[in-house]
């Protein structure tokens, strides 16, 4: 179970940045005579609340696992993910450098795991 919450946060997450990154070209913020309007799009609105969900998820995965072993594993797969979703969805390019700190990135995981 603690895996599969592990799961859901980092694509909450993911998502949650992506969904953000869509919506907010949108984003409209005016003040008025102290009236405060603003306007999100749909995409920044869902991305917000997958992002609010994947907090509230790590806050719980903290609680259950040390923190020097959650906080590197998940900014990592967090961080592979949100390149590989701007690759796909924002047509952002992956560079070499990108490419090869992921692969560290990765090999790190699988140390921190070994470890375990």
């Amino acid at each position: 179970m603690y895996y599969i919450l592990m799961l859901i946060y980092f694509l909450f997450n993911s998502c949650g940045l992506i969904l953000m990154k869509l919506g907010g070209n949108k984003l409209n913020l005016n003040i008025n005579k102290s009236v405060l309007d603003l306007s999100v799009s749909w995409q920044y609105l869902l991305g917000f609340l997958c992002y609010v969900c994947s907090f509230l998820l790590f806050s719980f995965l903290l609680t259950k696992s040390k923190l020097t072993y959650i906080y590197p594993i998940s900014a990592a797969v967090c961080y592979v993910l949100v390149v590989i979703l701007s690759y796909v969805f924002l047509k952002e390019q992956i560079t070499l450098i990108q490419f090869l700190g992921m692969l560290l990135i990765l090999g790190g995981i699988v140390l921190i795991n070994i470890a375990k």
